[in-house]
């Protein structure tokens, strides 16, 4: 509520009375005043002229008359009232604020004027005011959309906020930030700004307020918030600042408020970088937030881009030109490689577990990608088993896409994993001790230690099952042949040094199986030393078959703490037709 009052008086005209009406409330108590002051008449000779009118003497007998009131009469002690020339200033104390304030002069109304709560021009604004004097300038014009607020302050006017228009941000509701603090690290509140000039319609609060925040992310020096069909970006360079700093002009840093299209209310859950741009993932469709080379609340966009169903609890994640996304379907999750196709510019999605539609389990919940390995983890909360799936791109063509999952000893509970470099980071529990651990798989082609987690040592497996052998038809799709019988002989498995031993299984129909072991060396070979490996010789470990190829199932095993590379696998077989094709 308005605390302070100016009475300009612009001009002295002789015989005109000046009447003020002041009405103040204290305490809650309302108290009024009408002072009032009459210029002498305009009455003298040339040898006896009419006494000098002065500015000075009526501001002077006016604020006489209203400090008596103020102070003397209503008991108002804390009030201030200053009389510079042609300016008289009330100003109520905490507890006070005044009411109604009302001025005028009989010759015209020009020669008074009252400066309260509104102003139509800044130009009008004394030079002079009580510090912290708050005045509307509302322009000529009736809209509100170009009203601004200012402030006396150490000696001049400044734009400000408006009266009780101060929003304050709930930190603890908002997201909080984690702070590197040398020796440790320290999870807190983060200091977010609030608003500092306008008021609700010229610099709202946020929209996000009150709403659930769905995602969160950094673009363009700017920190992203996602709520319901909402992206909202802070002012640049200020990630804890949502308000405008000026509604007198619209500046490129200032905040950024935009909303997603499309039919229903969609809500943004996630956003990821792709080829520079920002792609935001509802649950039914992708976004990419456009902007030209300067990103401001004038140019800033959000476009519909394609229309994929996301599933809203595992986050996407980049791999540079491709983003891995998923989707839960019949009981298992299903995983797209979203891309740019680099002839024709369309953006699609490739379904990457389309050969193995009920291997990864609904209920992953976590992704994790790095985009040097060319390897892309997927977990379950509290669950001991990793699914990898590898793949190669040469150029535009994709040359390998494989699934494969790591089992850890069921006491080990996985709740989180990262890579950093080579090394994927694991965040786990371990029941038989009941501590939390970080634990690191190193990816990388040189280093042994592949085969453990660094922290707790614990011994890798590595399992691999044949798919099934067939001979192809390559003139029509290279389709499996079935018509005749397959009868395998012998397998061969192609190994580059170094690489440690490892063990085939054959299973057959009725449950029994042979086992065949390579021991990573040629026997018979001078120079083969215990626990050491040949890192120059390559070797083919063979082993026999024998039997069709729909009655077996071939398994490949690796407990070994040493590196095992393997090149290919090939089969030696007679196929037998059951028939002669007739043209």
């Amino acid at each position: 509520l308005p605390q302070h009052c100016v009475f300009d008086i612009k001009q002295a005209v002789y015989a005109c009375p000046s009447p003020i009406e002041l009405t103040v409330v204290y305490n809650g108590s309302t108290h009024g005043i009408t002072a009032s002051y009459r210029t002498p008449p305009n009455t003298g000779t040339g040898d006896d002229p009419p006494s000098q009118l002065s500015l000075r003497e009526i501001s002077g007998l006016l604020g006489h008359q209203i400090s008596t009131w103020l102070i003397g009469d209503v008991g108002i002690t804390d009030a201030v009232v200053k009389v510079p020339d042609g300016y008289v200033m009330v100003s109520m104390p905490n507890g006070g604020y005044i009411d109604y304030v009302y001025a005028s002069a009989s010759y015209s109304n020009t020669l008074m004027q009252v400066i309260f709560s509104t102003l139509q021009d800044a130009a009008d604004l004394p030079p002079d005011a009580p510090p912290g004097m708050l005045i509307k300038i509302t322009g000529t014009d009736y809209s509100e959309d170009n009203d601004y607020y200012v402030k006396f302050e150490n000696g001049r006017w400044v734009e400000t906020i408006g009266f009780s228009q101060q929003f304050l941000i709930n930190a603890s509701t908002m997201p909080h930030i984690l702070v590197d603090m040398g020796s440790y690290f320290e999870f807190k509140k983060a200091s977010w700004a609030q608003n500092k000039v306008g008021d609700a319609r010229t610099n709202p609060p946020p929209e996000f307020l009150n709403n659930p925040i769905t995602g969160i992310f950094q673009y363009r020096n700017r920190l992203g918030l996602m709520s319901g069909d909402i992206v909202a970006l802070s002012e640049a360079a200020e990630f804890f600042n949502f308000f405008r700093t000026t509604v007198l002009v619209l500046k490129d840093s200032d905040p950024i408020f935009i909303t997603a299209s499309i039919s229903g209310a969609p809500t943004l859950r996630h956003a990821v970088t792709f080829n520079e741009d920002i792609i935001l993932f509802s649950d039914r469709a992708q976004y990419r937030l456009v902007a030209p080379d300067i990103l401001s609340p004038a140019t800033a966009a959000i476009n519909v881009i394609t229309q994929y169903r996301t599933d809203p609890d595992i986050p996407p994640v980049s791999a540079g030109n491709n983003i891995f996304f998923a989707n839960k379907e019949l009981g298992s999750a299903a995983v797209y490689e979203y891309y740019i196709d680099s002839d024709t510019g369309n953006k699609n999605a490739m379904c990457i577990t389309s050969h193995v539609p009920r291997y990864i389990p609904d209920s992953v919940s976590n992704m994790t990608c790095s985009q040097a390995l060319g390897l892309l983890v997927l977990h379950e909360r509290d669950a001991s088993e990793l699914y990898l799936y590898k793949y190669y791109w040469a150029g535009s063509d994709k040359l390998q896409s494989a699934w494969f999952k790591f089992i850890f000893d069921e006491s080990i509970s996985i709740r989180g994993t990262c890579f950093i470099d080579d090394l994927l980071y694991v965040l786990y529990k371990d029941s038989s001790t009941g501590l939390w651990s970080f634990g690191s798989l190193d990816f990388s082609d040189t280093r042994p230690s592949s085969e453990h987690l660094d922290l707790t040592r614990l011994p890798y497996t590595a399992t691999y099952t044949f798919s099934r052998f067939y001979v192809r038809d390559k003139q029509n799709g290279n389709l499996p042949i079935t018509s005749g019988r397959l009868q395998l002989q012998r397998c061969f498995i192609n190994l580059v040094a170094p690489s440690g031993p490892i063990t085939a299984k054959v299973y057959h129909l009725d449950g029994s199986y042979y086992e065949y072991t390579w021991t990573g060396f040629n026997l018979g070979i001078h120079g083969n030393r215990l626990g050491v490996i040949d890192h120059n010789k390559d070797y083919v470990f063979q082993f026999p078959l024998r039997a069709t190829n729909d009655s077996i199932k071939i398994t490949m095993t690796d407990g070994s703490w040493m590196p095992l590379t393997i090149t290919s696998v090939a089969w030696e077989a007679n196929y037998i037709t059951k028939g002669v094709q007739l043209i």
